[in-house]
């Protein structure tokens, strides 16, 4: 047997008003998140330890420093050895030393994808969201891919721009 649900024009107004204020929250939460958005934090308590880190581990500062320039809002970057590699122009044992001590002196951690690095940095030295979501950490990072590993990806990337000229010739 089919249940039949009713719903008069008070009840339909109602939803439509309810969804009218959802929809401005989201747009709100949006346009707060975007404010801030392209800004890396650092609390004062952090400084100190990076600028200690600069001293000690030049090589890890910047490892350090150039994951932050591209982690997301929940402080998870995703990338291998061979893009830092390639950066840094430094060997893969350089790499892995410099990582190997920013995860042993606590500023970041490292989960694995393959044999892809999942960093996640610290938030007690670097945030790139609200305070209020300093704790909150989700694996859905920038990827980044060194060219080496990719040669392909250009040549796949240009076709891109072919198949735009082809869609403008008509």
């Amino acid at each position: 047997m089919k249940s039949l649900s009713v719903v008069t024009d008070m009840e339909r107004d109602r939803r439509k008003a309810q969804i009218e204020i959802e929809k401005n929250d989201d747009l709100r939460v949006e346009k707060e998140m975007k404010k801030n958005s392209d800004f890396v934090q650092h609390p004062r308590g952090g400084m100190k330890h990076f600028r200690k880190l600069i001293k000690v581990n030049p090589l890890a500062a910047q490892v350090f420093s150039f994951l932050s320039e591209y982690m997301n809002y929940k402080n998870a970057v995703v990338c291998s050895s061979r893009v830092l590699e390639e950066y840094f122009d430094v060997s893969r044992t350089s790499v892995y030393r410099a990582i190997k001590f920013l995860e042993d002196s606590g500023f970041l951690i490292i989960g694995k994808s393959g044999q892809t690095n999942i960093y996640t940095l610290n938030h007690e030295i670097v945030w790139s969201s609200y305070g209020s979501n300093k704790k909150l950490c989700a694996f859905d990072g920038k990827i980044l891919l060194a060219e080496s590993e990719n040669k392909e990806l250009s040549i796949k990337a240009n076709r891109f721009k072919e198949i735009k000229l082809i869609e403008n010739s008509n």
